[in-house]
């Protein structure tokens, strides 16, 4: 019911703003040219507005949706509302000539597809679009210029684009002719600005007060470490959850999501596992026990906990994708789990495979969980060797005892993992409720 009311907000509140406008003059807006424009320019403006609500992370709203879908509708309607923009801006061309009322809006959305254009080049996984933009990203990578941290200030100079916006608007005559217009304009600009403030200040603010003490760092592959910290023993989070993280030596303040790779039973402590691959992680080695990590969170819906109804349970992962597993898998063995569990692991090397003592302790505590590794680069491997097909995993869910339309299937890891594992149950019929993940793509 929640999730209803929240969507129905989002897309029915520029109405109250539409609605407003026709009731100031109804003969203007009898006009179909007039109307359509004016929606496009409320709906942009409403919509743009609410992106910076949803890029503030509010719990309130991530715990129904989830992290992954927040992200998603934030730049699939970003882009939407900037389409919005460009056909309002064309129409009234048509009917204006230039003026400053005018060139402050072009100027607020070219600020807008600047910052948007860099966002799709930062954060795009999709194999076309990776295809296409990795020269582009190799040669600014190396110049600096998309590096995360350069690229998170320039997307915060949407914020600018922002008042410009409100300039835009508060100049036409609608605005200057009624006051309760002005006041739906201005509310929702102090609501974006609210939640603006609220993330970019008060919760950082908030974060860094809650600091926990690091007790061990580990590496467990060539590139992937282990975090070991402190955390109060009443702190609760799902197994399969993940949090936004900063060492308290990092200056930028920039906090980055990373799953928590432990399990909520493990009380007083907690571990994350940290992959060497951008410029934040590359100096993950450089950390020591004793140092300080701040945290916020947990967030994500990506848990078997939320899903009690399924009878057996599919771990598809690649790589440090593992994590999510992980901790779920750990839970499962704390709290005696009598669940049939398969672990479907992709990795390039046997040396790539981690908490393997771990593991061996969890496959003791649950008498039916089933650990099957999938080496892609080494053909004198002992297993299952290459990628994941559709008549692999079939046979493997056999050998599991797992029945393949009564499952839970888990797919977490890098996007070609993810997009294969998804066309195969596709391709095997399993219902898409039964399939979850975690997307951060759009």
């Amino acid at each position: 019911m929640k999730k209803f009311l929240y969507i129905s907000l989002y897309f029915l509140s520029p109405l109250v703003l539409a609605g407003l406008l026709i009731s100031l003059n109804p003969n203007k807006y009898s006009n179909m040219t007039w109307l359509t424009s004016m929606l496009l320019g409320v709906y942009a403006y409403t919509w743009l507005s609410w992106q910076f609500v949803i890029s503030a992370r509010p719990k309130f709203i991530e715990r129904i949706f989830g992290m992954d879908h927040l992200y998603r509708v934030h730049g699939v309607m970003a882009i939407v509302s900037l389409v919005f923009v460009a056909i309002h801006r064309y129409m009234n061309l048509k009917v204006f000539s230039e003026s400053t009322l005018t060139n402050i809006g072009q100027i607020a959305f070219i600020i807008f597809i600047a910052v948007s254009a860099l966002s799709v080049v930062l954060m795009a996984t999709p194999a076309i679009l990776e295809r296409i933009l990795k020269p582009i990203k190799s040669v600014t990578t190396r110049i600096g210029i998309l590096k995360y941290r350069s690229l998170k200030l320039i997307h915060n100079i949407s914020t600018a684009a922002l008042v410009l916006v409100l300039i835009h608007v508060l100049m036409t005559s609608a605005v200057e002719n009624s006051l309760p217009v002005f006041v739906g304009y201005m509310s929702y600009f102090i609501l974006a600005s609210s939640f603006y403030i609220y993330h970019k200040v008060i919760k950082l603010w908030v974060a860094s007060e809650d600091r926990h003490k690091i007790t061990g760092v580990t590496q467990e592959a060539a590139d992937m470490w282990r975090i070991d910290f402190e955390i109060d023993d009443d702190f609760y989070f799902m197994p399969g959850q993940f949090a936004f993280f900063r060492f308290a030596s990092d200056k930028s303040r920039e906090l980055h999501p990373f799953t928590i790779s432990s399990s909520p039973t493990e009380q007083g402590q907690m571990s994350i596992t940290v992959k060497e691959l951008g410029d934040f992680t590359k100096g993950i080695g450089n950390i020591k026990p004793g140092d300080e990590i701040i945290m916020e969170g947990p967030y994500g819906r990506f848990s078997y906990l939320n899903y009690p109804y399924e009878r057996q349970i599919v771990f598809i992962v690649g790589g440090v994708g593992v994590t999510p597993a992980l901790s779920m898998i750990k839970h499962m063995a704390d709290t005696h789990e009598s669940r049939r569990v398969l672990l479907v692991w992709g990795v390039r090397k046997k040396s790539d495979i981690i908490r393997v003592d771990e593991l061996t302790q969890a496959m003791r505590s649950i008498p039916n969980l089933k650990i099957i590794p999938v080496v892609s680069d080494e053909p004198d491997y002992q297993g299952e060797k290459g990628y994941l097909n559709k008549y692999m995993l079939s046979r493997m869910l056999d050998k599991s005892g797992i029945s393949m339309y009564s499952a839970g299937y888990y797919l977490c890891g890098p996007s070609p993992l993810m997009k294969s594992a998804g066309k195969i149950l596709k391709s095997l019929r399993v219902p898409k409720v039964l399939v979850h993940d975690e997307r951060f793509s759009l």
